[in-house]
């Protein structure tokens, strides 16, 4: 990890190594990061390789939970792929493989449910303000808006209201949103390039 002028501040796992280890952490392909308003860490160790897991680690880095294994049950993972984290400090993970977005309880890690997808999952990403998910599906070039839920728990709120197609011949991997702004940004590894949206 690296303070905003750049300078590494912290280092997790072992440089070079891979491992399953969670006395002493060692990592094998980590996917994505997310904090909570505590500062507190999830981690989505699994974009390929021998993981697929969830992690929560304190603000001082330390193992609080650790949840996944490979494959498509409630719980399990097949190339989690991305992390957010919502208004009620739920924990929400881009299952790839599996075509879905996993929910999990931020505290305990207790499986909450999921959104079935009709297509691969690179990305689940909330807006600025917490109200959509937006959901970045690469092989269709398409990026779903999907209204976030209203309380906690309950996910029967979570429907797709629009959606967002890129152009052909792009490759939309993951995408970012801005919290000062709101702006949607867009990693294309097909091109290369970075695209920029207006909040939505």
């Amino acid at each position: 990890m690296f303070d905003r002028q750049g300078n590494l501040k912290t280092t997790l796992g072992t440089p070079g190594e891979k491992g399953s280890s969670l006395d002493p952490l060692q990592f094998d392909q980590v996917g994505d990061v997310a904090f909570n308003e505590a500062g507190e860490m999830f981690v989505v160790d699994g974009d390929g390789g021998m993981n697929n897991r969830l992690l929560k680690l304190s603000t001082d880095h330390k193992l609080l939970w650790s949840v996944g294994g490979e494959g498509s049950a409630p719980g399990q993972f097949s190339v989690p792929h991305c992390v957010d984290v919502d208004r009620y400090g739920q924990v929400w993970v881009a299952d790839r493989k599996n075509k879905r977005i996993q929910v999990f309880h931020g505290d305990s890690g207790a499986y909450i449910g999921e959104l079935a997808l009709d297509e691969d999952v690179y990305t689940a990403r909330f807006s600025a303000d917490k109200s959509h998910i937006l959901a970045l599906q690469m092989k269709v070039r398409r990026i779903l808006v999907i209204a976030a839920p209203k309380e906690p728990g309950n996910l029967g709120d979570c429907e797709v209201i629009d959606s967002m197609q890129m152009k052909e011949g792009t490759q939309p991997h993951l995408l970012s949103v801005s919290q000062s702004t709101g702006a949607i940004y867009v990693g294309d590894i097909g091109a290369n390039t970075c695209y920029k949206f207006l909040p939505l």
